[in-house]
């Protein structure tokens, strides 16, 4: 990390196995298709048998374009509250969650509530369309957000500072042919916008599979930052693909990295502003995310929150 206020921190936020790795690997100018090394470790075919997940925590990459990119452990995973109760002396937040179950809820809403104030751009992965009980948990994520003000220029000087609050961009990732259809894709924007609607979260009118449209100056774009991406090809029909010979099913493996290319442009372009009130450099924001991290293991709005579960 470098003393320089030129950067751009993106985070990913999602259920086990959807593939936020592969995505995130695919800002960092990775495509992702079968027997390439990819930057972040993707769920091995022995780990999904296993019903075990692979990324621990965050993991953190920066880009030459000084792209800070955080991929994290899967939510409410079943694997990750399995690997506490082997692994792990005591439980987070010690005696004061009354379940394991409530504990790795709570753990999982602090890492995208912390997502949520230290990045500029959020990015929600989903492998199927839609799972309710996910996207309530990113709204109860937002309700719990620490406050972080950042400093508004269309403010006068007397109440320049607002709450920061990150944009959001939803992938759908192994997506089938027909969910890229018209209709199917208008379906979609009109669930977020309904869910959504009332949230402070920037989730609209940046990302669009249109790319005419989302990088528009005029900025036409209104719906959902929704980004569609077609399931990876395995080793076999990738070969056959560049062999020229046909795949059953999405045989299109170049349409993958021609969507990535997009997904990757649209998401460098978008608008960043700053994260807190003061301009931070990349390493004041490496400790400025760990001091929120300690002070958001013991903030008893967390607390109160879980005692409501039930």
């Amino acid at each position: 990390l470098l003393d320089q206020p030129d950067f751009y921190v993106v985070g990913i936020i999602g259920m086990q196995g959807a593939g936020k790795s592969t995505v995130m690997s695919i800002l960092a100018g990775q495509y992702g298709q079968a027997g390439m090394r990819q930057l972040f470790r993707p769920q091995s075919r022995e780990l999904r048998e296993l019903g075990q997940h692979c990324t621990t925590g965050v993991d953190i990459y920066v880009t030459p374009e000084r792209m800070v990119l955080l991929d994290t452990q899967p939510v409410l995973s079943a694997s990750v509250m399995d690997h506490m109760i082997q692994f792990e002396k005591k439980t987070p937040g010690g005696g004061d969650f009354h379940s394991l179950e409530n504990a790795h809820v709570m753990q999982s809403l602090q890492m995208a509530s912390f997502l949520m104030a230290v990045c500029h751009t959020v990015i929600v992965v989903q492998d199927w369309f839609t799972d309710p009980n996910f996207l309530r948990f990113v709204l109860t994520a937002e309700m719990l957000k620490p406050t972080t003000s950042s400093h508004d220029q269309s403010r006068s000087s007397s109440e320049d500072v607002a709450e920061s609050f990150p944009h959001l961009v939803f992938v759908q990732n192994k997506c089938t042919p027909g969910d890229f259809s018209p209709e199917n894709v208008a379906a979609m924007s009109r669930m977020l916008d309904s869910v959504f609607a009332k949230s402070k979260l920037k989730y609209k009118g940046l990302i669009s599979m249109d790319p005419s449209v989302a990088l528009s100056k005029e900025n036409k774009h209104q719906g959902p930052n929704l980004f569609l991406l077609p399931k990876r090809l395995s080793e076999l029909e990738e070969k056959r693909r560049i062999e020229g010979e046909a795949v059953p099913g999405y045989e299109d493996g170049g349409r993958l990295e021609q969507l990535a290319s997009m997904l990757t442009l649209q998401v460098g372009s978008m608008p960043r502003q700053h994260i807190t009130h003061t301009p931070l450099t990349e390493k004041n924001w490496f400790h400025y995310s760990a001091r929120l991290w300690d002070a958001m293991q013991k903030s008893m709005v967390f607390m109160e929150y879980s005692r409501l579960l039930p």
